[in-house]
């Protein structure tokens, strides 16, 4: 028996194959166009378990406790914690235990070792030769006997998921639908997930209904997570799973996920591993298909935050240098230009760098080394992409989002603008409404658009600070929504109000970056007026 007959889905109609439909949350035939809702499976597969811990509670022994006799020789044998079974040191007889079915998470399928221990050891060979320069690979060279196969316990992930995503910073919540398909989350501590998770995937289509012969020979954990922290577990590596594509998406990294589904495919099973724990180093080979994974002997610090303040710097500075390098019509000297950037640069950087890292922390992990296997080569898996879904007239449609649209980048562009020439737009106003009263034309030829640096020095910082706090706000909290149609078109939402909740956040940002009134009082609209009048009104 294969994952097929029990985690696939069949039309609740005819019977066969059914797919899921992100869009519409259901199971579509693709033979009778019916569709099954997401409760029939998990009523079957609630079926199947109940009678696979029927058949393994008559196939374990009588024995209750974790000192057990030896069924062949009487001897009595102690079998460690967290593990299965134990070999007795007299006859050499497989003794299990009896207690481990208890558990919520004991497994009912398993995949057999495909791999003996000296081919287990050939594959990690191979890597140590690919990796021989690192520090981690001479460790593991020096440490290769320590390589024991164990069965670990995993849960099967199958089947529609729904996150609930926010930005950093932000109240504005997204909902998302997805499926996921072959994901097997640990739910033992003996191991670490990430070590774990790049020995992946595994072949699904070897899973056996799990029987007590499998193990002999082998080690066996039992699951050490249970109840609300397996659930927690489960759905944390769901998350971490997930992440990536969603981050896609949404054009950023800095989000949260939290994932809401009572429609998931859970099934426990047992799954091959050889392992070596060498202190810092670890290593994990799989037993069916020969991947390894290595976790790296020292953690590694990420800062994925800062491609956006780094893009905005670079900006400002090559504003900085098309905008003075004939200033006033006279070249500026190349040193000069120069400094005037750099300095304009460092200050950018400063004020965006501060505003971006609000709220944000380095991504601290140890670095997964890992090989390929020969049938990831063979069949690449396919990323799912996500489908968000939106409240709009008080029906949940699903959506598709967009953030960086060319007209709002044109807006904000404009708006940037507006703000740092308004004084040179204001001085042209009131000079034409001079013109008109005294007729005297040529007081536009008075007027010198150079003394608007003396706004700029204010109107730049201001600028990027707005940009950084608003216009985020204005990107990520007021999409542009497109409504995903049967007919596979798309159809754009204008929403006439915006958010409520987005309002309230732009107010508060509002509050914050000011402080109080007194900035804006007593600091930008004297500058602004003294620059307006020294433009209309150069010195000689």
């Amino acid at each position: 028996m294969n994952q097929g007959k029990i985690m696939t889905i069949h039309c609740a109609t005819c019977g066969a194959p059914a797919q899921f439909d992100v869009v519409t949350q259901n199971y579509h035939c693709p033979n009778c166009g019916g569709n099954t809702g997401t409760e029939i499976p998990l009523k079957k597969l609630r079926e199947f378990r109940s009678l696979t811990k029927t058949l393994l509670e008559q196939e374990l022994p009588d024995s209750q406790t974790i000192a057990c006799e030896c069924p062949n020789c009487g001897a009595r044998v102690i079998v460690k914690e967290h593990e299965v079974a134990e070999t007795c040191i007299f006859c050499q007889s497989k003794v299990l235990r009896s207690d481990v079915q208890m558990g919520e998470g004991f497994p009912e399928m398993l995949i057999p070792f495909k791999l003996n221990r000296k081919q287990a050891e050939k594959r990690l060979d191979e890597w140590i030769e690919q990796h021989h320069d690192k520090s981690e690979a001479q460790i593991l060279k020096e440490n290769k006997k320590k390589l024991k196969g164990i069965y670990l316990p995993y849960e099967l992930i199958r089947g529609p998921i729904r996150f609930v995503v926010t930005r950093d910073n932000s109240n504005r919540h997204y909902e998302c639908g997805g499926f996921l398909e072959h994901v097997a989350v640990n739910v033992t501590d003996r191991c670490n997930n990430l070590l774990l998770n790049g020995m992946e995937p595994f072949l699904w289509d070897e899973l056996e209904p799990f029987q007590f012969g499998y193990i002999a020979g082998h080690a066996a954990e039992i699951p050490t997570a249970d109840g609300a922290e397996l659930r927690r577990r489960v759905f944390e590596e769901v998350a971490e799973e997930y992440r990536p594509t969603v981050e896609h998406t949404m054009q950023t990294t800095g989000l949260a996920l939290c994932p809401e589904s009572e429609a998931l495919l859970r099934l426990p099973a047992f799954l091959p591993v050889y392992f070596m724990d060498c202190g810092e180093v670890q290593a994990a080979v799989n037993g069916q298909t020969g991947k390894v994974s290595v976790l790296a002997e020292k953690e590694t610090r990420t800062y994925p935050w800062v491609i956006e303040p780094l893009l905005g710097t670079l900006a400002v500075m090559i504003f900085f240098f098309f905008a003075f390098r004939n200033y006033g019509g006279v070249p500026m000297d190349l040193k000069e230009l120069f400094e005037l950037v750099g300095m304009a640069g460092l200050v950018a950087a400063l004020i965006l760098f501060t505003v971006f890292s609000k709220g944000r922390e380095a991504r601290v992990r140890r670095k997964i080394l890992k090989s390929i296997s020969e049938e990831e080569k063979k069949k690449p898996e396919d990323s799912i992409k996500p489908v968000f879904f939106e409240t709009i007239g008080g029906k949940e449609l699903p959506v598709q989002l967009g953030f960086y649209s060319p007209g709002r980048i044109v807006k904000i562009v404009m708006i940037l603008l507006l703000v740092n020439a308004s004084t040179c737009i204001l001085a042209w106003i009131l000079t034409a409404f001079k013109c008109m009263g005294s007729g005297d034309w040529t007081l536009f030829q008075q007027l010198d658009y150079s003394y608007n640096i003396i706004w700029l020095c204010l109107a730049l910082p201001i600028s990027m600070v707005g940009f950084a706090v608003f216009g985020r706000i204005e990107v990520y909290d007021s999409p542009v929504i497109f409504q995903l149609l049967e007919n596979g078109k798309r159809k754009r939402i204008h929403q006439k109000r915006e958010n409520r909740k987005t309002l309230l956040m732009r107010w508060k940002n509002v509050r914050e970056t000011m402080g109080n009134w007194a900035l804006p009082l007593f600091i930008v609209l004297p500058l602004f007026v003294m620059t307006v009048y020294m433009i209309m009104n150069p010195w000689p």
